[in-house]
């Protein structure tokens, strides 16, 4: 009730699952970081990628899925961000 949920339904969703999961009310800042939009979109991949490891037991396949993306492109992105996975 004290944080603001702008329509963004998914942040919802995924702070309730973490509470009721036990893990903690540990929202990312949403605040960007970068000064250029490539460097906002780069923080951004990163942590939803981040976020769809630690949900899929760090499955590269399955977060592909979840993420939209082919296994390749997200193995790419992680490359490209240095995700270990």
């Amino acid at each position: 009730m004290r944080r603001d949920w702008p329509g963004n339904v998914r942040e919802l969703k995924t702070a309730a699952e973490r509470l009721v999961l036990g893990l903690g009310f540990d929202m990312p800042d949403d605040t960007p970081k970068g000064e250029t939009l490539p460097e906002r979109v780069a923080e951004y991949e990163t942590r939803e990628i981040i976020a769809a490891l630690e949900r899929f037991n760090q499955s590269v396949e399955r977060s592909a899925q979840a993420l939209g993306i082919p296994r390749r492109t997200l193995a790419d992105k992680m490359a490209r961000y240095g995700i270990k996975g």
